[in-house]
C-alpha cells in the first residue's frame, strides 16, 4: 500500500472511530459531520471524499457490525439440536443490537420509516439464510412442525425480533433487551416445535 493510500485508510479509520464514539455519547441525531471531523482530526473535504453524507457513514458502520453477526451465526451450524440453534440465534441477535446500542437501532428504524425506498433498503432486510437453514434442518430432523415452510417461520421470527428491537429503541433502552427478548422468545418459539 502506497503512502497516500495508507494515509487515506488511517483517515477513514479515525472518521469511523470518531463517529462510533460520538454516536454513543450524543446520539446519532445530535452528531454533525463537523463534530466527527474535529474528533478525527480530518478536514470536512476528507470526509466528503469518502462519504456523501452522515447516513452513508452510518450504513458503513452497520455493515462492519454485520461481520460480527455473520461470523457468530456461522458457528450455530456446530450445534446439533435445531431448537438450541434457534435459541442461540436469538442470543446473537440480542448481543448484536446491544453492541449497536438503542440509539443506533432507533436511527436505523427512523431511516427506514422516513424513507422506505431509500438508503435503508441497501441494508439486507431478509431473514438471514442461517435462520431459514435452522428451520429446514429442524423440520428434516423432526424438531419443528412441517405444516409451515421454513422460510415462513424464519420470516416470522425475524419480524418478531425486529419488533422487539423497535420497541427497545423507541423506549430508549428502558428494558434489558437481551434478558427480555431471550426469555420471551423461548415461549414464542415453542409454537414452531413439534410436541
Amino acid at each position: 500500500m502506497g503512502k497516500r493510500a495508507q494515509n487515506d485508510a488511517e483517515k477513514i479509520a479515525r472518521i469511523k472511530d470518531a463517529a462510533r464514539n460520538l454516536i454513543s455519547q450524543k446520539g446519532y441525531e445530535d452528531v454533525t459531520i463537523r463534530d466527527i471531523c474535529a474528533i478525527a482530526d480530518v478536514t470536512i473535504a476528507s470526509f466528503y471524499r469518502k462519504y456523501h453524507s452522515k447516513d452513508e457513514l452510518l450504513l458503513e458502520l452497520i455493515k462492519e457490525q454485520n461481520y460480527y453477526f455473520r461470523s457468530e451465526t456461522d458457528k450455530i451450524r456446530e450445534i446439533s439440536d435445531a431448537r438450541m440453534q434457534l435459541e442461540r440465534f436469538v442470543e446473537i441477535y440480542c448481543d448484536y443490537w446491544q453492541m449497536q446500542g438503542y440509539d443506533l437501532a432507533r436511527t436505523v428504524n427512523k431511516l427506514y420509516l422516513n424513507n422506505p425506498g431509500g438508503l435503508y433498503l441497501t441494508y439486507d432486510l431478509t431473514p438471514p439464510q442461517i435462520l431459514i437453514d435452522i428451520f429446514q434442518n429442524g423440520q428434516d430432523n423432526s424438531f419443528f412442525r412441517k405444516d409451515l415452510l421454513a422460510a415462513k417461520m424464519a420470516r416470522t421470527v425475524s419480524i418478531i425480533l425486529k419488533g422487539y428491537c423497535f420497541d427497545w429503541s423507541k423506549n430508549s433502552g428502558m428494558f434489558d433487551f437481551k434478558s427480555t427478548v431471550t426469555s420471551e422468545m423461548k415461549i414464542i418459539l415453542k409454537a414452531f416445535y413439534l410436541l
